[in-house]
């Protein structure tokens, strides 16, 4: 597979530009190596913080998104931590066991969800791969994730295929 066009579309920063490529990258890899690749790529020093990503990726989703987005990271993290997160604005939802509704998700703001992210990170290392994993099971996540993750996630797609020659 020629993934310098692949790569090319990522780089290229339209997200527009970047569906095509996406498309082919989403329809010939596991969503198990693709959970791999986004959690590399997000542990990596050639994207941004994990808060900053978190929050790009919230702030694009649909309500649905937003809410699994938020389970995932409400679910990794012990409840009784969350009110030293955020300033405390996840705390209601520990009742839940980390299952956020559209609707309760709708009620917070990007800004929040990075201080969260980031106390997540810190907290629990493992967030990482849990959003990866649900990056890679919603496909339609991986366009909202931004160029930056997914340039890192193709060009190692690339060196491996190199790797492979």
């Amino acid at each position: 597979m020629d993934f310098s066009n692949i790569l090319s579309g990522f780089l290229g920063g339209q997200s527009g530009a970047s569906q095509s490529p996406l498309n082919t990258l989403v329809g010939n890899i596991s969503p198990e190596t693709i959970q791999k690749l986004l959690a590399s790529a997000l542990n990596s020093d050639q994207t941004p913080p994990t808060g900053q990503t978190l929050s790009r990726l919230f702030d694009k989703a649909d309500a649905p998104q937003k809410a699994g987005l938020l389970s995932e990271v409400l679910g990794a993290i012990d409840p009784k931590a969350l009110a030293g997160l955020a300033g405390g604005a996840f705390q209601a939802l520990a009742a839940t066991g980390g299952t956020v509704t559209p609707a309760q998700a709708a009620r917070f703001t990007p800004q929040q969800v990075a201080q969260l992210a980031d106390g997540a990170a810190q907290a629990e290392p493992g967030i990482i791969e849990r959003v990866s994993k649900f990056c890679a099971e919603h496909p339609t996540m991986l366009s909202l994730i931004g160029t930056s993750v997914m340039a890192v996630v193709a060009n190692s797609l690339k060196q491996g295929d190199s790797n492979k020659a």
